[in-house]
């Protein structure tokens, strides 16, 4: 019998007829041990052991898995969060710059009523302008 150290690139599974591949992750003198992750269910990851004897003969084979399935939804829930969070940076920080803009336009605005004599044509487009940038700092 040839030890899974001697090709672990990939498995035999007698349960269903199918390969899975294996990612070494520790070696002892008695025990070969491999990880390894079910294709028909990725949040299911598992442990298997082969132990042989003093002479190298295969004695048994052990194993452990687990269902990763409730870790992965929570981070997928985290990431989802943090982009969440990231857009909201964003939109803050765009508010502000435009917050600015606006503060600069009615004041440059305003200015420039005060300065105009009431029967100045430009007025009117002066008046426009400040109403059109109240309507704007609204939203």
């Amino acid at each position: 019998m040839q030890k899974s150290s001697d090709n672990h690139n990939s498995a035999y599974c007698t349960e269903n007829n199918s390969k899975r591949d294996f990612r070494d992750i520790g070696m002892g003198n008695d025990i070969d041990r491999q990880v390894f992750v079910l294709p028909t269910n990725p949040s299911a990851h598992g442990t298997t052991e082969a132990i042989y004897d003093d002479n190298g003969d295969f004695l048994m084979n052990d194993g452990v898995s687990r269902d990763i399935t409730e870790k992965k939804a929570l981070e997928a829930q985290l990431r989802h969060a943090q982009k969440m969070e990231a857009v909201g940076q964003l939109a803050g920080g765009i508010a502000h710059d435009f917050n600015n803009i606006l503060t600069a336009i009615i004041g440059y605005g305003n200015l420039l009523h005060t300065k105009l004599e009431e029967n100045n044509l430009l007025k009117h487009y002066v008046d426009q302008i400040l109403s059109a940038s109240e309507r704007a700092s609204k939203l």
